[in-house]
Formats: C-alpha cells, structure tokens, sequence
C-alpha cells in the first residue's frame, strides 16, 4: 500500500515540473469550460430594448413635432411673427414718408413753394398740399384740406411805375398788370389795373397784344366804382343800399381800391397769383374751386362778390376774391401761345378760337359740372372758354360789370377765351357764373 501511493506522488510531482519549467510566471494549466447563458425568456432581451428605444424615439419626434409647429403656427410662432415684423415695417415706412412729407410741405411753405432763387414764385400756403395729374402739364397746382383747387399764373412784370414806364414796357414786350398812380388807401400805395386786347397778327403766327385806353370815368377800367343810379331805384350801383338790396354785404366807397391795391402788392411780392382751377361752385354760403360741381349762377354779381370774398373765414391770409379783369388777361397772356388744333378752327390759338376746347352751343348747348372733361382744360385750368360767363371786377362805363370767356349759349369763335360781354351787376342768369383768385 504504501509503495503505491509514492508512486502516484512520484508522478504528479513530474507533472508539476514539467507546467513549471514551461513558464514560471503561469499558473498551472486547467481546463476551460465554455460559459452558460441564461435560458427562457431572458434570451430575448436585445429586441426588446431596441422596441421601447423606438417608442421613445417617436414620442420625442412627436414632442418636437408639436413644438416645431407651434413655433410656426402659435400665437407666438414664426409665421406670426413675421406677419408683424413686416406690418410694423410698413407702418413704419409709412410714418417715415408722412414724416418726410410733413417736412417737404414745411420747407415748401417756409421758402415759398416752387419759388425761385430771388424768392418769387408759387408759394404753398400753410395746409394746402401740391397736385399732379395728366392735365396739369407744367403748372403747379395746389389743394387745399376742403378739396378746393388753385393754378399759379407767374406775371413778368406786374408793375409799371408811371404811364411813361408803362408805354415803354408795353413797347418791349412787357405788359404790366397794373400801374402805379397817386395816393394811397390804408397805408397802401394805389393802383390801377391795365386791360388788354387780343388778335391775331397779320402774319397769323402769333397774338397781338394791346392795352386798352384808359379814362378814370369811362370805358373798361378797374378798380371802380359804378356811379349811375339803378333803374327805379334812388342809389347807385355801388353803395350801402345796392349792396344791402342784393345781399352783397358790406360796402364803402374805398374797399374795391383797398383790395386791389392788396392783390397788386402780393404779385410784386411773389410773382404771380393763383386762380380758381375750376369755375366758382358754392358751398353754403362760401365760393368753391372744386371739381363735378355745379357752377354757381342764376344770382347778381353782389352776391357773387360776397361769396367769393376770403373763403378762409379768420384767416390772414391766403386771401380770396372775385377775379379781376386785369387777372384775367394777365391768364390770357400766359396761355396766348397755347395750340388749338381741333379741325375747323380758324385762328390756331385757343384764346382767340376755343372751338372744341370748351362748353358752347355747337357741341352741348348746356352748362357742364366743373372739370368734367379733359379736353376743357388748358395747363391745368377747366372751363376758361366756354359753360358759364365769369363775372369780374372789371367796371364797364358807370353801370356795368364785365363778364369773361364765353357761355355753352355761344359759338366759340364770337365767345372764347378772350371775350368780353357785360351787364347790370344786379343782373342774373344761369350763365353768369364766377372764378376765385387766391394770394397772400
């Protein structure tokens, strides 16, 4: 027994020297067994974890959805926002040419409009805004906040200082609206106006311009004072009781020269003055410039006179009148180069023949809202041939008021532009109307 068992120690101490020799630093070998994996349903556990991370991946996309959506559609999002932003833009653009606006009609009004560099020139009088449209050509035109119209008409020389100035500048070309003359009223030197004829030249290639003769008592002349007593009545044209009678306001002896002479200073001033664009419509008891309109007749020149008197009640200024007969061919002198080129026309100038350039019997026979055609219009200004007479300050002997520019009962060619035709100022009729002239 013992024999045996040395022998088997003998055995594994070889055993161990042999491990031993081989690699000191190892351990003796042993055997390896492959490790067991869990069995039932722990084997699925990879799908598993991949499902639920899908579920989750979803729900996020679908929270990111919801927020993605939100930041575009909310009440707060993206698209809302952007809508503002470009709303606030445009309000603020809107503003910023308002602005500017503002500004220019400012700067307008301090240096006086479209004035030239000595100062003179179309003014724009305070709340009153520029106009363009395609009848305007190259006038400058203005508006007030009542809608109601003004064309500039630059004079070149509005005074003469002596009927010898006057005859010199008349021989050069130059035709004054006025002339000095003794005295003043109300601290304001006087005036008188300087009419004209108008005719075609022998060589039928331009207008002959000449001043009509002047008498303190007689003839057409302004301003003046009709002396000659009314028909059946005891007082004159002008006086308290024909101004009373006809509802023409307040009158004395004094008042036509005081607002002449205020109109002639402000054309020396400014180089011009402005006119009704459109014929006198009414509105109450107050003259309007306004466009589709009908004209303000069928009354006496008084009232007329009265409705057309500072429109802008409290205002200094601007100022409004009945125009003068000396306005009038000072408009006459600027437009006496205009074409009329309709067919049949026999003098080609529209202020000596103003066929088809207005209102008359020979195509309509009727009195026309103000402004209504384009083809009335000349730089801007409708109805000066033709629709209704205009009632001017223009005196006429001692008992009558001129009237200007033609009616829709007339041919064009004996009623333009230029013409005259006059009447007792307590006369009226449907086509007797009126035109404003504005200055400051």
């Amino acid at each position: 027994m013992l024999k045996t068992n040395n022998v088997k120690e003998e055995k594994n101490v070889r055993n161990t020297k042999t491990n031993v020799g081989a690699d000191a630093s190892v351990c003796p070998s042993t055997k390896e067994y492959p490790i067991r994996r869990g069995t039932g349903h722990r084997a699925q556990e990879p799908a598993a974890i991949t499902l639920v991370a899908l579920v989750i991946t979803v729900i996020i996309l679908i929270i990111l959805a919801g927020v993605s959506l939100n930041l575009a559609l909310g009440e707060n999002g993206i698209f809302v926002k952007s809508k503002q932003a470009v709303d606030k833009y445009k309000d603020e653009a809107q503003k910023e040419q308002n602005t500017l606006e503002n500004i220019y009609q400012d700067m307008q009004a301090e240096t006086g409009g479209g004035a030239d560099e000595t100062g003179k020139g179309p003014y724009l009088p305070n709340n009153f805004t520029e106009v363009k449209d395609e009848t305007s050509d190259d006038s400058y035109i203005i508006k007030d906040e009542s809608g109601n119209e003004f064309v500039w008409i630059p004079v070149e020389t509005p005074v003469a200082k002596s009927e010898e100035e006057l005859t010199t500048l008349i021989e050069q070309g130059k035709y004054p609206m006025a002339v000095k003359i003794e005295g003043k009223t109300e601290g304001l030197d006087n005036y008188r106006g300087v009419l004209y004829d108008f005719a075609l030249n022998a060589t039928k290639d331009d207008v002959t311009i000449t001043p009509i003769k002047y008498s303190a008592s007689s003839g057409f002349r302004e301003p003046a004072n009709l002396t000659d007593t009314v028909s059946n009545r005891n007082y004159a044209y002008d006086s308290e009781e024909a101004f009373a009678a006809n509802n023409g306001g307040e009158y004395t002896s004094t008042m036509y020269q005081k607002e002449y002479n205020e109109l002639v200073e402000s054309v020396i001033a400014n180089g011009g003055f402005y006119i009704g664009r459109y014929e006198s419509s009414v509105s109450g008891n107050k003259a309007a410039s306004k466009k589709d309109q009908t004209p303000m007749t069928s009354i006496t020149w008084y009232k007329m006179y009265k409705n057309q008197k500072n429109i802008y009640d409290g205002a200094t200024e601007p100022k409004t009148h009945m125009i003068w007969g000396s306005e009038w061919d000072q408009v006459m002198i600027y437009l006496k180069d205009v074409p009329n080129n309709n067919e049949g026309v026999k003098n080609r100038f529209f202020i000596l023949d103003s066929t088809k350039m207005g209102s008359y019997k020979d195509n309509g026979n009727k009195v026309v809202q103000t402004g209504t055609d384009p083809d009335y219009a000349v730089k801007g200004i409708y109805d000066l041939a033709g629709n209704v007479w205009e009632w001017t300050m223009e005196a006429s002997n001692t008992t009558n008021r001129s009237k200007r520019g033609g009616s829709f009962d007339y041919t064009a060619s004996i009623g333009s532009a230029i013409h005259r035709n006059v009447s007792h100022p307590d006369s009226w009729m449907n086509e007797y109307g009126s035109r404003l002239t504005l200055y400051k």
